[in-house]
């Protein structure tokens, strides 16, 4: 992520009161479907869904 994108991420972040690693870990995830046909990657929204339960616990 280029510094520009981290300053904007993090100053959108600290409007809404959401912490920017968590932003950073769902990006994380994306990138690794990304290069993924539509078919694999409908696991997407399962391994986005387990990581947003993780921080709600």
């Amino acid at each position: 992520m280029h510094k520009d994108d981290e300053k904007l991420l993090e100053s959108i972040c600290q409007k809404h009161g959401v912490h920017p690693s968590y932003l950073k870990q769902l990006f994380l995830i994306e990138k690794e479907y990304a290069d993924r046909n539509m078919y694999t990657r409908s696991g997407i929204y399962k391994d986005i869904k387990r990581k947003i339960d993780e921080w709600t616990k």
